[in-house]
């Protein structure tokens, strides 16, 4: 079991404990952790416009550039429209092109 004393948590001086104060209230209100690609903040309205594929490249930050089937899956579960090239990888996918696309 691992104990701990008291002691190495207080302060032993005067001293130090006006030095831990005067520190803390300087550095208080500053990070010294940068956001450097920060996102938005994530509010509910901007989600209920969004489809799943731009929720999951804008909000996921996911990338469909070598992933073509399953954002086409992604857009056949969801309804979202497919091109041309969408709806041959569907058909090479599902073994069916007796679909009907509109």
């Amino acid at each position: 079991m691992l104990r701990f004393n008291t002691s190495d948590f207080c302060q032993n001086s005067p001293e130090t404990t006006a030095k831990s104060l005067a520190n803390l209230k300087q550095n208080s209100g500053k990070s010294k952790l940068r956001d450097l690609d920060a996102p938005a903040p994530l509010r509910t309205a901007d989600l209920m416009k969004s489809d799943i594929i731009e929720f999951a490249t804008k909000w996921l930050k996911v990338s469909f550039e070598e992933r073509l089937a399953q954002e086409v899956i992604l857009r056949s579960l969801y309804g979202l429209p497919l091109d041309e090239a969408q709806v041959a990888l569907y058909c090479k996918l599902t073994d069916n092109s007796e679909e009907v696309f509109e």
